[in-house]
This record gives C-alpha cells, structure tokens and sequence, in this order.
C-alpha cells in the first residue's frame, strides 16, 4: 500500500480530497475507520443487488458461506454512529464554556445539507423521468426523505434512496450530542464512563423488551434502537481526551487484532445474534485503530484515509450506482463463478469511487469550510 501511494499519487493530490474539519484538528485513524465502514456498507448492497439482478448466476450461492458473511456487512452502519458519536462530542469534553448550540446546528446544516439536497432532487428527478415513480404520489415522500423523517413517517425506507434512514437516525442525535455530552461530561472521572455504560445497557434491554412495541412506532431505525452506538462514541470521546494512554500504540496490541473481528461477525449472525457483543467488539476495533501498529498504519494510510473521507459522498450515491450498474451489466455479463463476481464487484467498485470523487470534490467539499455560505465584505474604495 505504501508503494502505491508513493510510486501513482502524490501527496498534493491526497491532500484535495483532504476533508476540512471546523475545529482544524485532523485525527487521520478516523477517516480510516470512515473506510472500514463504507466499504463494508458497499459490500452488502452490491451483495443485494447481486441476488436480485443475477438470481440464477451462481449455483446454490444464496445461503452460501460467502453470501452469508457479505448479508453481515450492514455491521458498517454501526460503526458510523460510533465514529459521529466520537467526533461530535470530542470538542465538548474539556469547552462546554464556550459551546453554541446555535453555532453547532448551523454548522451540522451548512456542512451535511448541500450534498444531501442535491442528491436527492437529482435521484427524485431522475425516477420520475424514467418513470421509476409517479410524480404526485412521490411528492409527499420527497418532502419525508429531505426533512429526516420518512422512516418516522412511513415506517420504511424513502423510494427516492432507501440508505437515507440512517441519516435520519444520524439528525435525530445531531440534535441530542450537546445535551448528552453535557450530561455525561459534567462530572469527570468514573461517573462518565459508569453513566454512558449503564444508559448502554439500558437501551439495549429497552430494544429486548418492548421490541414489538417500538417498531409498532416506526422506531426501530431510530436513536431509541441505536442510541448504545452513539452513546460508546461519546463514551470514546472521553476516554481518548481524559486517559489519553488507552489509545497510545502498543505492539503487543497487534496479537488482538482477531479479537474484534471475532466479536463483529461471531454474534452478529443468524445463529449468534448478540448485539451487545457486537456492539464490545465494535469498541475493540476502534480502540485497536489507534493501539496496534498493523491496524494504525492501515487506517492513518493516506489512500485508505482518503477513501473514508469522502465516505458521505459515497453513502449518499453509491446505492443508486450499484443498482443502474448492475441492470447494465446484466445485459452483457454471465456470471457463473467466483471469479466473475470478484470481477463484477471491482469494476463496480472502481466506477463509484471514481465517480463519486467528482462528487465531493464539487458538491461537498466546498461546503466543509466553516462559514462558506457567508457574504464576503467588499473591500472599500
């Protein structure tokens, strides 16, 4: 990988797509993280699509051992709570003085909306002019889709794109991250870590006991189910400011490196299906990002890190890409091994990242600089 970086791109080229942060402090483990998270994401729906567009490719492949871990990739959703958690309330930990909640929220706003907008009238657009959906009666979902509340709504995914429920969940906590940061962060010391672990294990035995009820309110996508994600980043942010050696490299370290992976993908199955153990490993993963060397220089590596920080760009188009790329292929392709999906799933992987790099280097890069949409003064004459 190092060979890679060095020999076909340049520093200067990484650094355009180098995402810009408001508070300037760069943590490049976390855009690497972003990468584990989005690929992991794209493995499972071009898995999907792959069963839907080539029903009969492959012999006996649904329900195989491959099929069956890429169905467990959705674990990369996850992962991006934690991560929003973690960012989102590390300036908090030591500054609440200084905090604007008005300030936070237009940030959130002029950062994130942009991109999201234009994509999603573009989407919406384009289905009613293939006649995908019907105008009138799509309306009302557009509206849902763009105000964060279609899964609220509705109860299902947004037709216009479905992956948009989690940035549903997502703005439900934007709203909430000042509140529980100062919550937890107003007492220092065990209080914090003892009072995010037990509103952990609170939610997750709320989503054990009253599961049927909550779905019943169109919450099961929502902060009520996946607040123990959010909270453990919250619960990171403290630990990486207040016990700065818990996240410090050591080589011993590299020995765990199985052990979060076992816990993800062991008990985040049809047989062994322990969110809370999912949830351990998850925390593993990311305290190992910055603990065990292998894993720290994979993550901090500029084209892995790179890739991760445009992770939003991608979410928000590569469902839509998979799909249209799919059902063209279709009409050439025969796939009937392995290898010809290994095939399938690169070239598909080459196109969205390519693709998307154009995206967020016009529609979301330039809305990460803090205060863009403010009017320049003219200068005096």
């Amino acid at each position: 990988m190092g060979i890679l970086t060095s020999s076909f791109f340049s520093k200067a080229f990484f650094n355009r797509f180098k995402r810009v942060t408001s508070s300037g402090n760069f943590i490049a483990e976390i855009d690497g993280f972003r990468f584990y998270a989005i690929m992991t994401v794209l493995l499972l729906h071009m898995n999907t699509n792959f069963k839907r567009v080539f029903p009969f490719g492959i012999a006996h492949y649904n329900k195989s051992g491959l099929d069956k871990f890429l169905t467990l990739q959705g674990i990369g959703v996850d992962f991006f709570f934690i991560i929003s958690g973690f960012i989102l309330t590390l300036p908090l930990v030591n500054s609440f003085e200084k905090f604007s909640y008005k300030k936070f929220l237009i940030r959130r706003i002029t950062r994130l909306e942009p991109p999201f907008v234009i994509c999603i009238l573009v989407l919406f657009c384009l289905q009613i002019a293939v006649g995908y959906l019907p105008f009138r009666d799509n309306v009302p979902h557009l509206l849902a889709t763009l105000t964060y509340s279609h899964f609220l709504i509705y109860g299902v995914w947004s037709p216009i794109n479905p992956v948009t429920w989690s940035l549903e969940t997502e703005f439900q906590f934007y709203l909430v991250a000042p509140l529980l940061a100062w919550l937890y962060f107003q007492k220092s010391g065990n209080y914090a870590v003892a009072a995010a672990i037990v509103s952990i294990l609170l939610l997750y035995f709320l989503d054990v006991l009253f599961n049927d009820q909550i779905a019943a309110l169109h919450l099961s996508h929502s902060i009520v189910i996946y607040g123990g994600y959010f909270l453990s980043g919250i619960l990171l942010a403290y630990l990486y400011k207040k016990k700065p050696g818990m996240f410090a490299l050591s080589g011993r370290w590299n020995y765990l490196i199985p052990f979060p992976f076992l816990l993800i993908y062991c008990f985040h199955s049809e047989v062994y299906n322990v969110p809370l153990l999912q949830l351990c490993g998850l925390i593993l993963l990311f305290i190992s990002g910055f603990r065990a060397p292998i894993l720290n220089k994979f993550f901090k590596n500029q084209f892995i890190s790179s890739i991760g920080g445009m992770c939003y760009s991608i979410y928000l188009l590569h469902y839509s890409m998979i799909y249209i790329l799919f059902a063209l292929f279709a009409k050439f392709m025969v796939i009937s091994s392995y290898g010809m999906m290994f095939l399938l799933f690169s070239f598909t992987l080459v196109i969205i990242i390519v693709a998307v790099a154009m995206f967020y280097l016009l529609f979301e890069k330039p809305f990460m600089k803090p205060g863009w949409y403010k009017l320049k003064s003219q200068p005096k004459t």
